[in-house]
């Protein structure tokens, strides 16, 4: 003890040590406390300064993603994609189907129309609700572009890719998303690594952009995959053969693995999306063009052809094109045409080269146009023959330059061969070189950065391949096979050949209740002859379909789009036939019909059916009526507005949101109605309209109106919209076992889910035994688990008594039928 007797403290040090652990320790907390934040921050920082480092790559990379968006379509040696483009939009699925818990109500034409994505002619013309990519992609989703070939899906994501390389998507939750551009044969998926998917994607993005920066654009690549700031447009799916799929499915599934949270957005065939669905991807089509972007497109034609191709013109060039008269003539044609078909019309129109106004005769001009200097169909039919005889969307260059040494090609003159195309390092180009580089600089093939060579569309392979056709052009081919670049040769060779034999191959395939082949086969029908024998049956088919009952009321939607389509000039007698029909789903149907052909004369049809016994035949007709642009059909809008029950008052209001202008103004108008019942149902459309003046008027009418009833509807419209997103709200289905819905389920049924196998049977379980909304639930998972005990459960569903439910299992069947691999 007398050694601590002299014990002191060293006061300094005691007070200097205590200090300074306390000051640790309450770093150490704080830190603990805020390690999230921090950390958030450090990762703030340290990706602030890869940017910077990194700001090179990004605006090469966003430089030459601007360059070939504007360089990727049919007209781009005319004006670039931005000068022409119609914003493209995306039908919105419901969200019944989608999600298991639905954040808002469907509108009443989402509840009156059945969902047939594969058909979007017919909801666009209505006013089904759309949505722009932009915003659908501000959720980290997959989603996969449906639609025909010709139907604008390569130009809507090379829109996209535009608007994301300019930074201008008008989406805040996109701002710093950069597009990861390519076709899908760009990529070289020979030596995939399951472990370094994005290996092939670097390389196919690498191609595009000069060598120097290609160390730092990989590290820049890295970067925002990992950060999950990339989206990747993968364009061409929707041009594969079957045999073809494979590496592509493997290729997102190892990429997804990999970057769960990845946006991406690819194309598909309609009728094959080949394994997607069980990856995560969403099928949304695009919304068809009507006669407000027909008519937009025209002004941006004729605005361009007078500015910038007529003073080009020699001036002893007699006549000139004549925009007012040509825009008279093009008005005039059926406007349900695609995008190609209009942009080809309206060229040839231009170029005062146009024969005829079908779209055979559009593409027909612009292939006659393009191949001058070539001047032979036996080549060309061979080039188009060549690819569905070996049955690839792409084929090497070797390959076609064995095919075309078959012909006796003349050498062009030096000077004749086009300068802004991929030059070989041989002095002289060959006749053969020479044929596939002008084919190619007249965009007709494109040559990908994986070295092969592929049709710039699958229409004008389809064209080509039917070119020379005199008998069956695509001999031993299967007829179940779901590939576009057949579709669109089966629909060419339908304008000169005898169709009636490979219609049978296809029909003794057709089985109920999808009827896919037969709805595949009558999309030749407009180009067909009116007087052959096989389309006067197929017609007289597709009545007894429609009026029969077994069928779901989707399917004959289907069928009656397909009569529509045709163009037959005994559509209106039969159109006001079968309004009369006994069964109510057939006169909806009908009422749907006549709003989709948007006749004058169908007016008084739809007047009968607004007093239908039905209700949904009145609320079909009342949707059909207001998209038809005419005095007449508004000024009964305006009436039923007024003056109809208050379901109709609905959906005329909803209806009138989705066809602006003169929809907007009777909104308007009908504002400051006296009728309260007339002002509470516009708010119920102004809440469907996504502009400000909308939502000043949804303001006033909250604070202003003289009925609580109005008011209140208002605020809740007001309130819905200050809490909802920019984007739509679609999210993927998650794992089976792992749904909270089949959980909840599972323990109503007093058990645990073990296993995936465990969790099927409770699927198969509750679409026998369970509520409305279990089976709805569980018709959204049945696609991505395709037994054959599903599929005979949900054609149960389909072939019983109409319901939502039945249109909602018809649509399951079809998503399980596109979605088989083979």
């Amino acid at each position: 003890m007398d050694r601590f007797r002299d014990f002191q403290i060293e006061q300094i040090s005691f007070w200097a040590g205590l200090i300074t652990a306390t000051l640790i320790w309450w770093i150490i907390s704080t830190v603990r406390k805020n390690w999230s934040r921090i950390k958030s921050w450090i990762k703030s920082q340290y990706d602030a300064y890869l940017e910077r480092r990194l700001a090179g790559a990004e605006l090469f990379l966003r430089e030459s993603t601007y360059k070939r968006s504007q360089e990727s379509h049919l007209a781009a040696p005319l004006f670039p994609l931005d000068d022409l483009a119609i914003e493209p939009l995306i039908l919105v699925p419901p969200t019944k189907i989608l999600l298991e818990e639905t954040p808002s109500e469907d509108t009443i034409i989402q509840k009156i129309i059945p969902y047939i994505p594969d058909y979007p002619d017919l909801l666009s013309h209505i006013g089904y609700p759309s949505m722009s990519l932009s915003n659908t992609l501000a959720n980290p989703i997959q989603l996969v572009l449906i639609g025909d070939p010709g139907s604008g899906k390569s130009f809507a994501l090379a829109d996209l890719a535009s608007k994301l390389a300019r930074r201008a998507t008008g989406n805040s939750a996109l701002e710093h998303s950069v597009p990861l551009y390519c076709h899908f044969y760009d990529l070289n998926l020979e030596n995939m690594d399951s472990a370094s998917p994005e290996t092939p994607l670097f390389q196919a993005i690498k191609s595009y952009c000069p060598t120097l920066v290609g160390k730092q654009l990989e590290k820049y690549l890295h970067h925002v995959l990992l950060n999950n700031s990339a989206v990747l447009i993968l364009d061409g799916l929707d041009e594969l053969h079957p045999s073809e799929w494979e590496p592509a499915i493997r290729f997102l599934k190892y990429l997804l693995q990999k970057y769960p949270d990845l946006r991406i957005i690819t194309t598909a065939n309609p009728n094959r999306l080949g394994g997607l669905l069980d990856l995560g991807f969403i099928p949304a089509p695009l919304k068809s063009w009507g006669m407000q972007q027909h008519t937009l497109f025209m002004e941006k034609w004729q605005e361009l052809w007078t500015t910038r191709i007529t003073p080009q013109l020699p001036a002893d060039m007699e006549p000139k094109p004549d925009p007012v008269l040509l825009n008279s003539i093009i008005s005039s044609l059926s406007e349900h045409q695609s995008p190609l078909d209009w942009t080809l019309l309206i060229w040839g129109a231009y170029a005062g080269d146009l024969d005829g106004t079908n779209p055979l005769s559009g593409i027909q001009t612009f292939i006659t146009r393009s191949t001058s200097a070539i001047g032979k169909e036996d080549v060309l039919g061979a080039i188009g023959q060549q690819f569905i005889i070996t049955q690839k969307g792409a084929l090497p260059h070797d390959t076609l330059a064995k095919l075309l040494s078959k012909f006796k090609l003349v050498e062009s003159p030096p000077e004749a061969t086009p300068s802004n195309i991929r030059r070989t390092k041989t002095k002289k180009l060959s006749a053969i070189d020479q044929t596939i580089l002008s084919l190619m600089d007249a965009k007709i093939l494109m040559e990908y950065a994986n070295g092969v060579i592929g049709f710039s569309n699958p229409m004008i392979g389809g064209y080509l391949a039917a070119l020379l056709s005199t008998d069956n052009p695509i001999p031993h081919q299967d007829p179940s096979i779901q590939w576009s670049l057949l579709d669109a040769a089966e629909t060419f060779w339908a304008y000169s050949a005898n169709i009636a034999l490979v219609a049978q191959n296809h029909l003794q395939l057709d089985v109920p209740p999808l009827h896919a082949q037969f709805l595949k086969i009558g999309k030749t029908l407009r180009s067909v002859p009116r007087s052959d024998e096989w389309r006067i049956n197929y017609m007289r088919r597709m009545v007894q379909l429609i009026t029969q009952e077994a069928l779901p009321m989707g399917i004959r939607l289907k069928i009656l789009t397909t009569a529509l389509r045709s163009n037959d000039p005994s559509i209106p007698a039969l159109l006001k036939q079968l309004s009369n029909n006994n069964s109510p789903v057939v006169r909806q149907v009908i009422a749907l019909g006549c709003g989709y052909y948007q006749e004058d004369q169908l007016i008084d049809i739809l007047l009968a059916l607004l007093g239908d016994s039905d209700a949904d035949v009145r609320l079909a007709a009342c949707i059909a009526i207001s998209s038809i642009e005419s005095e007449q059909a508004l000024a009964v809008l305006e009436q039923i507005l007024s003056n109809g029950d208050e379901p109709m008052r609905l959906a005329v209001a909803e209806a009138l949101a989705f066809h602006p202008p003169a929809g907007h103004d009777i909104l308007q108008r009908s504002m400051d109605s006296e009728d309260i019942l007339t002002r509470r149902a516009v708010v119920f459309g102004l809440a469907e309209i996504d502009q400000e003046w909308a939502k000043q008027a949804l303001e006033k009418i909250a604070i202003g109106d003289a009925q609580w009833i109005v008011r209140n509807a208002a605020a809740q419209v007001l309130e819905k919209r200050e809490h909802s997103s920019e984007s739509v709200n679609l999210t993927r289905l998650v794992k089976i076992s792992d749904s909270p819905w089949l959980i909840q389920y599972a323990g109503e049924q007093g058990e645990g889910i073990a296993n995936e196998d465990h969790a099927q049977r409770l699927l198969i379980q509750a679409l026998r035994y369970g509520q409305p909304n279990d089976v709805l639930n569980a018709l959204s998972y049945l696609p991505t688990t395709s037994t054959k005990e599903g599929w005979d459960e949900c054609s149960r569903i389909a072939n019983g008594p109409q319901s939502p439910m039945r249109e909602a299992a018809t649509y399951a069947l079809w998503l399980m039928f596109t979605n088989q691999s083979q």
